[in-house]
């Protein structure tokens, strides 16, 4: 289910995963690995909401590290990215909470940021 808030759409596995909280201890880890192309030659600021704790690497330099026990922002230094260039990505993604939640978004000087479309990752 996709649920919104300040700044972008984020995934909610609440009612796919049992309840977090029922063992101490008990959680969830999972990593996405891919490419995202730039669609502009331009800095991108890469950001990512989360309830739980997440790591942003592009083309193998962590950019983000987020923790959080309530939906919150982080945000990457700019990056310049070549239009049509395709970079290695990875984000990870942690919880032990019971309503765990992650988006990953980006914005450019020339584009509002929205989470990232999926016609600019690839497997």
């Amino acid at each position: 289910m996709l649920d919104g808030f300040s700044g972008g759409p984020t995934y909610d596995w609440s009612d796919r995963i049992e309840p977090l909280d029922m063992a101490p201890g008990a959680g969830f880890a999972v990593q996405w690995t891919g490419k995202v192309e730039a669609p502009l030659s331009e800095p991108f600021i890469f950001s990512v909401y989360v309830r739980g704790e997440a790591r942003l690497w592009i083309d193998g330099q962590e950019v983000v590290f987020a923790r959080s026990d309530r939906s919150e922002r982080f945000d990457s230094q700019p990056m310049p990215l070549e239009a049509g260039r395709r970079y290695d990505i990875r984000l990870e993604f942690v919880s032990i909470l019971t309503a765990p939640k992650v988006s990953l978004n980006w914005e450019s000087p020339s584009q509002d940021r929205q989470r990232i479309p999926t016609p600019y990752l690839y497997p």
